[in-house]
């Protein structure tokens, strides 16, 4: 549905040079008191329909220039910053849409990009809108931002399943908690997802960054949460950077080196069999590993809520009707369920989401089945062997897991 001409005129100039308006929030050290960057916002045309940031956003959807927005709005961003330097270390922090990731930097944007990633600290923040509409892109982005040395924040984290199901996976940097989860008093599925957050930000060495902070109160629940950073009225409102007060940053804090290194993407060769390295190995039977499958899918169905399953089966005859019967039950509670066939039959839900194996002549001979859940995580990935048997390895370790669950998500398609 396209907007109305109205807004549709607002659209064009908002696209046009100078069209969209950058300004930008501060983010402090909660310890120190002090800045550590800034994140920079977007507002459409003084006066018009879109200079709201969602009017602009959602009239850029309707008429499917998202992206074109989205690009936009990050080298308008660069070249504020650029234009207006802040002493090192300072961080500008830039917003992504995830289901536009798959859309190459326009040519006559492309200067500035080079020019941030000389001379910028940037922090890239995935927002919470359709984080696995595109899991292949997705994956494949942040590998390129990581390859650039760029940070990785996950926006309003909580605010949905899958913002929380993905930290494993995704393992971004910076952890933006969600306004609501700043509440006093949560219910039983935002307190599930607040302990996921803070034992992913506990065990990977992120940073927790609490939003919306607006009172002294706020500000004590955002350290009670075990926030480091924080961003709301409290600490200043958006402005043009050009009247930002020029303070020299807190030191450099933050993510812990071992954060970027943690990401690691399996190559798509046999590469499932690595699942357990080092480790012991068994060689089974089918009917033994169809139970297996079973048990290890079934880990979701104990604790559904913001988790992600996902199972590939290059090899025939590896993953049962009653499998994927399964499988389709645990869509309706689970964050994310993913799966891969030697062929998508007819008979396979359409609202699954389903794709045919590709590959080597190896990887049509794996079988993997990875679920991680905020409590724990199991995974099995196998060989088809000639004598029909299946060698197979067990993992209950998260990295390997997250990295596993890298690679099967690289293969599926867009929703």
């Amino acid at each position: 549905m396209s907007a109305g001409p109205a807004a549709a005129g607002d659209l064009d100039r908002a696209l046009a040079p100078g069209g969209v308006r950058m300004l930008f929030q501060p983010i402090v050290d909660l310890e120190q008191h002090a800045l550590i960057g800034h994140e920079a916002l977007a507002r459409g045309p003084v006066g018009s329909q879109l200079e709201s940031p969602m009017a602009l956003l959602l009239a850029a959807r309707a008429d499917d220039r998202l992206a074109e927005l989205d690009w936009l709005c990050r080298a308008e961003a660069f070249r504020c910053s650029l234009a207006h330097p802040r002493p090192a270390p300072w961080r500008v922090f830039v917003n992504a849409e995830p289901e536009t990731l798959h859309s190459p930097c326009p040519e006559h944007l492309a200067a500035v990009l080079a020019r941030a990633h000389r001379h910028l600290d940037v922090v890239v923040e995935l927002t919470e809108r359709f984080l696995l509409q595109r899991p292949a892109d997705l994956i494949r982005v942040v590998g390129t931002l990581r390859e650039l040395g760029w940070e990785i924040a996950l926006d309003d984290a909580g605010a949905n399943a899958a913002s929380v199901a993905l930290l494993p996976v995704l393992a971004p940097d910076i952890v933006k908690l969600d306004r609501p989860l700043l509440a006093p008093r949560l219910d039983r599925q935002a307190r599930a997802a607040l302990t996921a957050i803070t034992a992913y930000v506990r065990r990977s060495g992120a940073v927790l960054l609490a939003e919306g902070i607006e009172t002294e109160a706020d500000l004590q629940r955002a350290r009670e949460l075990g926030a480091r950073w924080g961003q709301g009225y409290l600490f200043g409102r958006p402005q043009a950077l050009s009247g930002v007060d020029v303070e020299r940053p807190a030191p450099r804090s933050g993510p812990d080196a071992a954060g970027p290194a943690a990401w690691d993407l399996l190559p798509d060769s046999d590469a499932l069999v690595q699942l357990a390295a080092g480790g012991p190995r068994l060689v089974v039977d089918l009917p033994w590993l169809h139970a297996q499958l079973a048990a290890t899918v079934d880990l979701a169905a104990a604790a559904p809520d913001n988790s992600i399953v996902l199972v590939s089966a290059g090899a025939p005859g590896a993953v049962l009707p009653e499998l994927v019967d399964r499988l389709h039950r645990l869509q309706a509670s689970c964050a994310y369920v993913g799966l891969q066939l030697p062929t998508v039959a007819a008979d396979v839900p359409r609202s699954l989401r389903a794709t045919a194996a590709t590959g080597s002549a190896a990887a049509r001979r794996e079988i993997a089945a990875v679920v991680m859940t905020p409590e724990a995580c199991l995974g099995i990935s196998g060989r088809l062997l000639d004598d029909g048997r299946v060698e197979v390895a067990l993992s209950t370790d998260a990295v390997t897991l997250a990295a596993v669950a890298r690679l099967l998500l690289s293969r599926l398609p867009a929703a």
